[in-house]
């Protein structure tokens, strides 16, 4: 099967014949070795933003606020109203 743009649609169609079947190999070009200086600056670049960083202080307050409306939407109640203020573009508490 293979999947065609026609206009605004996605179109499926079946391969019936064994010579339309090709492969992809073709379509993806191959990436370049990276060279030593590249894994060297990535490594330093993950050790300098890693520095410092402990997950368990991290905490996911959008989960924990979602979290807390799904709770009460499946309890029958009505959700708890949104803490955040919205500043210059940005949201903070």
């Amino acid at each position: 099967m293979v999947l065609r743009v026609r206009e605004e649609v996605i179109a499926a169609q079946m391969l019936l014949w064994p010579d339309k079947v090709r492969s992809a190999d073709s379509l993806v070009a191959s990436a370049p070795e990276p060279r030593r200086q590249e894994l060297q600056m990535a490594r330093t670049l993950t050790t300098s933003l890693s520095e410092g960083f402990q997950l368990d202080e991290q905490h996911d307050h959008y989960r924990a606020a979602l979290d807390d409306v799904v709770t009460a939407k499946f309890a029958g109640q009505e959700p708890p109203a949104c803490p955040l203020k919205r500043q210059s573009g940005r949201w903070w508490t």
